[in-house]
C-alpha cells in the first residue's frame, strides 16, 4: 500500500492474471500489465513506488520469468535471462537470488544485481549423474 491509500490487486478478470492500480477507496485507477499472459507472483513495489517486481509468463506459458514494470504500465523489462523456472526473493529490489531451472539444466541459484548481472553463483548444484542419460530438450512450439 502507497503513503496515499492505493493500492496493487491481482484479478483475473480480463481472463488472464494481471495487476491492477486501485485508490484508497477502491476505484481502478489503471490496469498495470496486460496481455494473453499471466503475472503469477508479485513480489513488491520498489521503495520509491516507481517499480512493480514480479513474476509472470509472459516468455512461455510454463516457465516463470521474473520482470518489472512501473507502476504507469510503461517499460516492461525481463530480468531472468535464460528460460526455465525462476523464482526470486529481495531486500529492497536492488538485488535477487533466483533460482533457475528447467528440465534438461540441472537447477542452479545465483545472486544477481538489478541490471541482472550475475553477482555470483550461490549453488551451482553439479549433478554428474546427468551426464550419463540423453534427456530430451523441449522443442518450441511457438
Amino acid at each position: 500500500m502507497a503513503e496515499d491509500g492505493s493500492f496493487l490487486w491481482l484479478s483475473g478478470r480480463s481472463g488472464w492474471s494481471h495487476a491492477y492500480h486501485y485508490t484508497a477507496d477502491g476505484t481502478l485507477l489503471k490496469q498495470i500489465t496486460s496481455g494473453r499472459w499471466e503475472l503469477r507472483t508479485l513480489y513488491g513495489v520498489d521503495a520509491t513506488n516507481t517499480w512493480i517486481y514480479f513474476a509472470g509468463t509472459e516468455r512461455s506459458p510454463i516457465g516463470d520469468d521474473i520482470y518489472r514494470i512501473k507502476l504507469d504500465g510503461s517499460g516492461l523489462e525481463r530480468l531472468s535471462k535464460t528460460q526455465g523456472h525462476h523464482d526470486a526473493t529481495s531486500a529492497g529490489h536492488s538485488r535477487t537470488t533466483s533460482t533457475r531451472g528447467a528440465t534438461s539444466r540441472r537447477h542452479r541459484r545465483r545472486f544477481a544485481s538489478e541490471r541482472r548481472t550475475e553477482v555470483r553463483a550461490l549453488r551451482d548444484n553439479r549433478v554428474a549423474a546427468l551426464t550419463e542419460y540423453k534427456l530430451s530438450t523441449r522443442s518450441s512450439c511457438r
